[in-house]
């Protein structure tokens, strides 16, 4: 099998019993700790003459606040909080057609600096906010004609941390008036897509609008003089549809008018600015049916589900089509756009999705699967055959380094897999909990050969111990998975999970030019290969330090690593390589021994 083919599957770690819940209040609502310290402040505008903004909506968090607490500025835009217990807080403002920021935030959208409070202590802050930038235009249909109630939406390309993609997000929405006209404000400073669609009459998905023949208006308003559809006759009924065009519908259409997300224009936008003009025409685009046979070793299993994904791993895959197969294995989807498209059959290991028939299965239990890619292009797409397969079976072992063995009934373990999903598809894949037997092996039957990533980084183990233990490696055949997407492609039986008690650390302390702890930014480590850059990496870290500017990260695995103190990142964008590179440039390199402790200095400028 391949050097990676199983690493997603198992990030496996114990799971730890779960701590009583806290009581809470009488009244539900736990109670914030009263005190003697305030915070109080000034909202502004930041441009080059500030001035204050009143009616600005102000927002406090903390520990000690378990709710928060939420204040609108005074016509001279100031604002206050009393009787705050010592602590650190979090303080942010927005405003309609603003931007709202955190105090201390370099951009919008990163982090701030906590307000720390000692006891009796009067805080006072100046809070800058920018005007958002503002994108406004007319969107007509494809007879020129202003079109109402219309979706518009400026998007912009985030990395999509469980594929490791970069899709197309929408920032802010709208819907055109009465006109055909919108405006889209509040905008940050950035590069956006443009995109609108059409709303629909509520119809089944897979219902065709077909754009009507000349005859066939001449056959109705024939129909309508004659008072009776009679004096048209079957014949030119049969004439009229005959000649009709095939089904179409409205595809989402991006500035200036293309149907095709990579051929949008960009729009860079600053601050305050407004972008007048941009106005879109949407298309009708033809639609197509998808016909196919699902070809099983054992008769048809009931309740099987065909599903029909948007393969386009770089906009939103929206609602999958479903549809049951005939007796005969037979099954069509209709009123499909242009577009990549995957038609599958998977194996459901948890039962299905809600309210969804049982999965599919042979007989003897065994869960089967299959995958055909299709190409729409405007015209039907036939003779799709949907092979079904066997999932693979994945199996192996736990085991423990260390001076002491954990003493656990394996078989009284479940062991929970982090949530995971193939590369490049827009298909979620989900994995039931791990059984060990008495002598710490598992086995997990039935999944779909491909490849694999992480959906998420917390993963149990990792970042944090379980008890007293970190998860060490992941191999099958002697080689480490947990490096690297992950690739599924065969069974195998020879996986070993190794749990040690010892784990690397790394302590840093960030300061500004000036010598003073920054607490206002992302500590982010990553390793100096270029091929750990993936998302949800084991190999990047990232994390806030805290108020004295302090931070530790454990567990990171042997190696070279680079270590770098960025004032402007936004959530997850360290597992982005494009960002990673533009750190790199600045951060300081480093070294970890297997279960060494190092401390780091770095200062943010």
């Amino acid at each position: 099998m391949s050097a990676r083919s199983l690493a997603v599957t198992f990030a496996i770690c114990l799971a730890a019993s779960p701590a009583p819940a806290q009581q809470p209040a009488r009244d539900g609502r736990p109670l914030a700790k009263a005190g003697t310290a305030s915070i109080a402040g000034v909202v502004l505008s930041d441009e080059p003459e500030p001035r204050p903004l009143r009616r600005a909506r102000v927002a406090l968090s903390g520990a000690e606040l378990p709710v928060g607490l939420a204040a609108v500025t005074a016509e001279d835009g100031t604002f206050a909080f009393d009787g705050l217990a010592a602590g650190p807080y979090t303080l942010g403002a927005g405003k309609e057609a603003y931007i709202t920021m955190t105090y201390g935030a370099r951009r919008p959208g990163s982090r701030g600096a906590p307000i720390v409070l000692a006891d009796g202590q009067r805080q006072t802050v100046t809070v800058k906010i920018p005007r958002g930038a503002v994108i406004a235009g007319t969107i007509v249909d494809p007879e020129g004609q202003p079109l109402p109630r219309a979706y518009v939406a400026a998007m912009k390309y985030r990395l999509d941390t469980s594929t490791g993609e970069r899709r197309l997000v929408a920032s802010q929405s709208t819907y055109t008036d009465d006109r055909g006209a919108y405006r889209i404000y509040g905008l940050a400073a950035g590069r956006y897509v443009l995109q609108t669609q059409p709303r629909l009459l509520p119809v089944p998905a897979d219902t065709d609008m077909r754009l009507l023949s000349t005859a066939e208006i001449q056959q109705a308003l024939a129909e309508v003089r004659n008072g009776s559809a009679a004096s048209a006759g079957v014949n030119s009924d049969a004439a009229a549809r005959a000649e009709s065009p095939r089904g179409v519908t409205y595809a989402p259409i991006y500035y200036p008018g293309t149907p095709v997300a990579a051929e949008a224009s960009t729009l860079t936008v600053i601050h305050g600015e407004e972008r007048n003009g941009l106005d879109i025409q949407v298309q009708y685009v033809p639609t197509s049916k998808i016909d196919g046979v699902m070809i099983s070793p054992a008769s048809v299993p009931r309740g099987t589900l065909i599903w029909l994904y948007s393969a386009d791993p770089s906009v939103s895959s929206g609602r999958a089509r479903l549809t049951g197969p005939d007796a005969d294995g037979r099954f069509s989807f209709n009123g499909i756009p242009p577009g990549q498209y995957t038609v599958a059959v998977r194996p459901s290991p948890l039962g299905g999705m809600a309210g969804s028939p049982p999965p599919q299965t042979a007989t003897g239990g065994t869960m089967y699967w299959g995958f055909a890619s299709v190409t729409v292009q405007g015209e039907d797409v036939t003779g799709i055959s949907l092979a079904l397969q066997p999932g693979i079976t994945i199996s192996g072992r736990v085991v423990f380094e260390g001076s002491r063995q954990p003493t656990v009934d394996f078989s009284k373990l479940r062991v929970p897999i982090p949530a995971m999903q193939m590369a490049n598809s827009n298909m979620p894949m989900p994995i039931p909990s791990l059984q060990l037997d008495a002598t710490g092996r598992f086995t997990i039957p039935d999944l779909i050969p491909g490849p694999y990533r992480f959906t998420r980084s917390n993963v149990p183990g990792i970042r944090t111990p379980v008890g007293s233990w970190w998860v060490k490696s992941l191999t099958a055949g002697g080689q480490e998975l947990l490096d690297g997407p992950m690739d599924l492609r065969q069974s195998t039986s020879d996986v070993v999970v190794t749990f040690s008690e010892r784990a690397t650390e790394l302590a840093v302390t960030v300061t500004d030019a000036r010598g003073h702890p920054d607490p206002g930014c992302f500590i982010v480590v990553f390793g100096s290969d270029r091929a750990s850059w993936f998302a949800n990496s084991r190999r990047i870290a990232a994390i806030a330090p805290d108020p004295s500017g302090r931070f530790t990260v454990r567990n990171l695995p042997p190696g070279e690593y680079l270590a770098v103190a960025a004032a402007d990142l936004e959530d997850g964008e360290w597992f982005d390589p494009e960002v990673l590179q533009r750190l790199a440039a600045s951060a300081v390199k480093l070294r970890l021994a297997e279960g060494e402790r190092k401390t780091q200095d770095l200062t943010i400028r």
